[in-house]
């Protein structure tokens, strides 16, 4: 179909091309309704050359700034999925720049299982449990406990804008 080899297109683009400082901006205006799925693509395992990793950040960013749950469930499941802790942190840091200061994002059941499997990764813990940058602080003080009756733990960070 043309929405297919249209993502392909883009993919090709954010890989070879992301650090074209006008990139980002052409492709996230390209993937109004498909963020989630260019997200998907450019999270499966990339060559050495790939330089689509400055494009993560801004995409998972406008992808929360929708506010599609549908949307923001299967972006955070792939990115819940991918084995790269750096690519994880520059979506989660997208996500957060849209959350920070504002209601929480709403996601699926599934989707909330995926970002509980994010945090309790080793590899992330230390981001969890001992966050240095302000915007992580407040990431992790606004995510809400699964279970509606549990005491919130932390103290809710809010940032100077």
């Amino acid at each position: 179909s043309s929405s297919a080899r249209s993502l392909a297109a883009l993919v090709e683009l954010a890989r070879n091309h992301a650090a074209e400082p006008w990139m980002t901006t052409a492709l996230l205006s390209a993937v109004p309704r498909r963020g989630g799925a260019l997200l998907a693509e450019l999270l499966r395992p990339r060559d050495a050359a790939d330089q689509s990793d400055r494009l993560l950040t801004p995409l998972c960013a406008a992808i929360a700034a929708r506010r599609d749950t549908a949307e923001i469930s299967a972006a955070v499941q792939a990115v819940a999925q991918s084995k790269s802790v750096r690519l994880r942190q520059a979506c989660l840091l997208g996500f957060q720049q849209q959350a920070a200061g504002s209601s929480p994002l709403s996601l699926s059941d599934e989707a909330r299982q995926s970002a509980k499997r994010l945090i309790s990764d080793p590899d992330a813990k230390t981001i969890y449990e001992e966050p240095l940058m302000p915007y992580t602080k407040a990431l992790i003080s606004a995510v809400p406990h699964p279970d509606p009756r549990h005491k919130r733990m932390r103290a809710r960070t809010h940032l100077d804008a």
